[in-house]
Protein backbone atom coordinates (compact mmCIF):
# COMPACT_ATOMS: atom_id res chain seq x y z
CA UNK A 1 0.00 0.00 0.00
CA UNK A 2 1.34 3.46 -0.85
CA UNK A 3 -0.38 5.18 2.02
CA UNK A 4 1.15 3.61 5.17
CA UNK A 5 -1.17 5.82 7.17
CA UNK A 6 -3.94 3.68 5.56
CA UNK A 7 -2.57 0.48 6.78
CA UNK A 8 -4.95 1.03 10.12
CA UNK A 9 -7.74 1.70 8.47
CA UNK A 10 -7.89 -1.74 5.85
CA UNK A 11 -6.95 -4.93 7.55
CA UNK A 12 -5.33 -7.68 5.90
CA UNK A 13 -8.23 -9.19 4.42
CA UNK A 14 -10.58 -6.61 3.83
CA UNK A 15 -11.57 -7.87 0.15
CA UNK A 16 -13.17 -10.91 2.11
CA UNK A 17 -15.96 -8.23 3.23
CA UNK A 18 -16.75 -8.68 -0.98
CA UNK A 19 -18.17 -12.48 -0.08
CA UNK A 20 -21.56 -12.94 0.98
CA UNK A 21 -21.40 -15.28 3.59
CA UNK A 22 -24.08 -14.41 6.16
CA UNK A 23 -27.89 -15.30 5.10
CA UNK A 24 -29.56 -11.88 3.96
CA UNK A 25 -32.10 -12.69 6.25
CA UNK A 26 -29.98 -11.81 9.11
CA UNK A 27 -29.18 -8.83 7.81
CA UNK A 28 -32.76 -6.86 8.10
CA UNK A 29 -35.38 -6.73 10.93
CA UNK A 30 -38.55 -8.61 9.80
CA UNK A 31 -36.81 -11.91 7.35
CA UNK A 32 -39.08 -13.33 4.52
CA UNK A 33 -38.77 -15.93 2.36
CA UNK A 34 -38.12 -13.00 -0.61
CA UNK A 35 -35.23 -12.07 0.92
CA UNK A 36 -33.83 -15.86 0.57
CA UNK A 37 -35.20 -16.22 -3.11
CA UNK A 38 -33.00 -12.59 -3.95
CA UNK A 39 -29.99 -13.79 -2.24
CA UNK A 40 -29.72 -16.77 -4.21
CA UNK A 41 -31.07 -15.01 -7.38
CA UNK A 42 -28.25 -12.37 -7.11
CA UNK A 43 -25.46 -15.37 -6.10
CA UNK A 44 -26.31 -17.39 -8.53
CA UNK A 45 -25.77 -14.83 -11.21
CA UNK A 46 -22.34 -13.68 -9.45
CA UNK A 47 -21.40 -16.90 -9.54
CA UNK A 48 -22.15 -17.29 -13.84
CA UNK A 49 -20.21 -14.02 -13.85
CA UNK A 50 -17.39 -15.46 -12.21
CA UNK A 51 -17.28 -18.31 -14.66
CA UNK A 52 -17.49 -15.73 -17.73
CA UNK A 53 -14.64 -13.79 -16.75
CA UNK A 54 -11.85 -14.21 -18.98
CA UNK A 55 -9.45 -17.07 -17.92
CA UNK A 56 -6.50 -14.93 -16.40
CA UNK A 57 -9.11 -13.03 -14.32
CA UNK A 58 -11.15 -15.80 -13.37
CA UNK A 59 -8.55 -18.04 -12.26
CA UNK A 60 -7.56 -15.08 -10.38
CA UNK A 61 -10.18 -13.92 -8.69
CA UNK A 62 -10.82 -18.02 -7.78
CA UNK A 63 -7.24 -18.25 -5.78
CA UNK A 64 -8.16 -14.73 -4.11
CA UNK A 65 -11.75 -15.67 -3.27
CA UNK A 66 -12.04 -19.02 -2.53
CA UNK A 67 -8.46 -20.25 -1.79
CA UNK A 68 -7.84 -17.42 0.65
CA UNK A 69 -4.43 -16.28 -1.00
CA UNK A 70 -3.85 -12.79 -1.40
CA UNK A 71 -2.86 -11.47 -4.51
CA UNK A 72 1.00 -11.83 -4.84
CA UNK A 73 0.71 -15.43 -3.84
CA UNK A 74 -1.86 -15.76 -6.70
CA UNK A 75 0.25 -14.05 -8.84
CA UNK A 76 3.39 -16.34 -8.03
CA UNK A 77 0.79 -19.77 -8.34
CA UNK A 78 -0.51 -18.13 -11.75
CA UNK A 79 3.32 -17.62 -13.22
CA UNK A 80 1.88 -13.82 -13.97
CA UNK A 81 4.15 -10.33 -12.35
CA UNK A 82 2.01 -9.13 -9.49
CA UNK A 83 1.08 -5.85 -11.45
CA UNK A 84 -0.74 -7.55 -13.91
CA UNK A 85 -2.82 -9.80 -11.20
CA UNK A 86 -3.43 -6.63 -9.76
CA UNK A 87 -5.06 -5.44 -13.38
CA UNK A 88 -7.02 -8.37 -13.48
CA UNK A 89 -8.61 -8.87 -9.69
CA UNK A 90 -9.29 -4.77 -10.22
CA UNK A 91 -10.87 -5.99 -13.84
CA UNK A 92 -12.87 -8.81 -12.08
CA UNK A 93 -14.21 -7.02 -9.29
CA UNK A 94 -15.28 -4.26 -11.52
CA UNK A 95 -17.12 -6.71 -13.58
CA UNK A 96 -18.94 -8.15 -10.37
CA UNK A 97 -19.84 -4.82 -8.66
CA UNK A 98 -21.79 -3.59 -11.80
CA UNK A 99 -23.47 -7.48 -12.26
CA UNK A 100 -24.60 -7.13 -8.52
CA UNK A 101 -25.70 -3.46 -8.98
CA UNK A 102 -27.41 -4.70 -12.16
CA UNK A 103 -29.00 -7.22 -10.46
CA UNK A 104 -30.16 -5.49 -7.05
CA UNK A 105 -31.60 -2.60 -9.69
CA UNK A 106 -33.65 -4.68 -11.54
CA UNK A 107 -34.30 -7.68 -9.82
CA UNK A 108 -38.47 -8.72 -10.00
CA UNK A 109 -39.44 -11.73 -7.99
CA UNK A 110 -42.02 -13.81 -9.96
CA UNK A 111 -44.41 -13.86 -7.34
CA UNK A 112 -44.10 -10.47 -6.86
CA UNK A 113 -48.49 -9.08 -6.35
CA UNK A 114 -49.86 -6.34 -8.60
CA UNK A 115 -50.37 -2.79 -6.90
Amino acid sequence: MKNPSRNNQRPAGHYTSLRITRPLENQVDHPTGEHAMIETYILKEIHEEIESLPGPCKELFKLIFFHDMNTAEAAVTLNIPYKTALKHQQQALSVLRFTVLKQCLVYQPETASAH
